[in-house]
């Protein structure tokens, strides 16, 4: 029994699986101590309503009129559900670290017969797939927290305008009118050249893109008084050739239907230019469910492709308008720029036999322009929450997905 390796040793994984399967803890993150501790909610007994007079009986004329809740306590309702929301999502993180801490820390039982190989290489696979799901699930909790935050800020911020007086006038400067489908078309292409030349930048000054491996990273702040700066980025390494990859990818936006996971992606006109198909332009649909309520998400889209010798950057661009059915409250505007950069995959090994890879990395900055009416009811904040915190790095990731799944069917027919 010498001769046969532990199973400890079976489990031992490679350099490269270490390093692609590291977990990124330096996650910046902005906490608020009053979020941690919410302020607590009075709860006042409901009183036995006055039974309802007969149409004979007259009515007493010292019952004053309804008076709706001040202003300043709906806001302070609004607060204290956004702390709410933030301690839950603050839990949520907290338990999905020690269940990291727990998978990192299982050992396995030892046994030395090598017929438990295969099982062995099964359990750590099983142990590392369940490591980057909950990286990814604690990615997204984290930026959905982020986002919660500085919602609250804006809350604020909107309040002290509507106290001072100078909301109506903020109100006048952002009026919007209605615009034709071309003209939101035209300026959107018009914009893809510039943005082709910016993406160096933007990728270098993401100091999550230059890992080069799997993962997803957001960053929020506020953008002026009515707004938030959103930047996404979404990266996948899949096991093909960077211009089979490429092209896989073209072909994904380019399909009449592509399925995510709040709405559908569909095709609307394909512009060809020089003779060759690489610039497209979609309209895409999102409906989002919330009790009784739906909210309505229509975009525009553009693409380019630029094939260069060593990679393959696509530039595209999205205006996004929302409306929902319970309020105008739920209208509000996001604008997105957005560039996905295909290229070689840094390789660990350099042997003849390694395998080649590609790397698929998509950074996209969202400005969204909050309603200009606030929610006048929790519920209605509820949605506000729910459309301003919803994932748009599942649907990026939906994307890359889409994209590998398509190379391994493509693969398996061809072998």
């Amino acid at each position: 029994m010498d001769g046969i390796p532990t199973l400890d040793e079976l489990l031992l994984p490679d350099d490269q699986e270490l390093d692609l399967y590291k977990i990124d803890s330096d996650l910046p993150l902005d906490f608020d101590p009053i979020l941690l501790f919410p302020e607590p909610l009075e709860l006042v007994a409901s009183t036995e309503k006055d039974p309802i007079p007969s149409p004979n009986e007259p009515v007493s004329s010292d019952i004053a009129p309804q008076i709706a809740a001040p202003r300043r306590k709906r806001r302070k309702d609004e607060l204290d559900y956004l702390r709410i929301k933030a301690a839950e999502l603050e839990q949520q993180l907290t338990r999905l670290q020690h269940q990291e801490l727990e998978v990192q820390e299982e050992a396995p039982a030892r046994d030395g017969a090598s017929v438990w190989r295969h099982a062995a290489r099964r359990q750590l696979e099983g142990k590392q797939r369940a490591q980057r799901e909950n990286e990814k699930l604690r990615g997204l909790v984290q930026g959905q927290l982020s986002i919660v935050q500085n919602l609250e800020k804006l809350l604020r911020k909107r309040s002290a305008l509507e106290e001072s007086g100078a909301w109506a006038n903020e109100r006048k400067r952002v009026r919007v009118e209605y615009e034709a489908e071309s003209a939101i078309f035209d300026r959107i292409l018009t914009k893809l050249d510039a943005q082709y030349k910016e993406m160096e930048d933007v990728f270098s000054q993401n100091r999550h893109a230059q890992l080069k491996t799997d993962g997803e990273h957001v960053q929020v702040k506020p953008d002026g008084w009515n707004g938030m700066f959103m930047e996404f980025l979404s990266t996948k390494v899949v096991p093909f050739e960077l211009h089979a990859t490429a092209a896989q990818f073209w072909k994904c936006m380019a399909q009449p239907q592509l399925k995510l996971r709040d709405g559908h992606y569909s095709v609307g006109v394909l512009w060809l230019i020089d003779g060759s198909e690489d610039t497209l332009s979609a309209k895409m649909a999102f409906t989002m469910q919330h009790n009784k309520h739906q909210v309505v998400k229509e975009a525009w889209f553009a693409v380019k492709r630029y094939v260069e010798e060593d990679r393959v950057v696509f530039a595209w661009a999205c205006e996004t308008k929302v409306e929902g059915t319970m309020s105008a409250a739920q209208s509000m505007r996001h604008r997105d720029t957005g560039w996905t950069l295909v290229e070689h995959s840094p390789s660990h090994d350099d042997s003849e036999n390694s395998l080649e890879s590609t790397i698929i990395q998509t950074c996209v900055q969202v400005r969204t322009e909050l309603p200009e009416v606030l929610p006048r009811s929790q519920e209605e904040l509820m949605v506000l929450t729910d459309i301003v915190t919803s994932s748009f790095l599942e649907n990026l990731d939906g994307i890359h997905q889409s994209v590998e799944d398509a190379l391994i069917e493509e693969a398996m027919r061809s072998g």
